[in-house]
């Protein structure tokens, strides 16, 4: 079980999940408060959502409208070019989801990530996430199946604005074997995220 995803150990993965709760949750009036982008990034700003991601240059940037939901998508392959993508972060906006769920978010948010439990073949360091105030949630990291790739390891955090009644449901993964050096590049996107 200490081996389930290879190289990084419990530690690693509690401090690394530390680090982005405290971080991910960076409230931001608007795209002039963004911090400078750190070198080999640049922040792709969604006026839809009001909100700021960091893209590694040379990585592709998509956002698309679907049934309601607000979707953003960072990824080191082409969705437009290969239909999918094997490395990168997608961001789930879902608005008036409360009534869409049918329950309150946060209750929603422990459901989903219970349910990233049930159906993955492990996870890792599953916790509660947010700031607290606007944002309430839980991360955790998951390795699973894919047909695509194979084993792959996600790191996914589900946020609840209660006031707002929106949820955010964000995931970074890429192919186990490549972990390490993508979620080299993925930690960055994930700890900066501006809402």
């Amino acid at each position: 079980m200490n081996r389930i995803f290879g190289y990084i150990s419990f530690r690693t993965v509690a401090l690394i999940l530390g680090l982005c709760c405290l971080n991910v949750s960076h409230i931001s009036a608007g795209q002039s408060d963004l911090i400078p982008a750190p070198e080999g990034y640049e922040w792709k700003w969604c006026e839809d959502i009001k909100a700021g991601f960091l893209c590694p240059r040379g990585w592709f940037f998509k956002e698309e409208e679907n049934g309601g939901t607000r979707a953003v998508f960072i990824s080191r392959e082409s969705i437009d070019k290969e239909g999918v993508f094997k490395t990168g972060l997608s961001v789930n906006v879902i608005r008036d989801a409360s009534r869409k769920a049918g329950m309150p978010l946060l209750e929603y948010a422990r459901i989903y990530i219970e349910g990233m439990k049930a159906k993955t073949s492990a996870s890792r360091a599953v916790q509660t996430a947010g700031d607290g105030v606007y944002f309430k949630g839980f991360s955790g990291f998951f390795r699973s199946e894919s047909p695509v790739v194979g084993p792959v390891i996600i790191f996914k955090l589900i946020l609840a604005n209660e006031k707002t009644g929106t949820l955010y449901i964000v995931s970074f993964e890429s192919p186990a074997g490549e972990w390490e050096n993508a979620w080299a590049t993925g930690k960055p996107i994930v700890d900066t995220i501006a809402l």
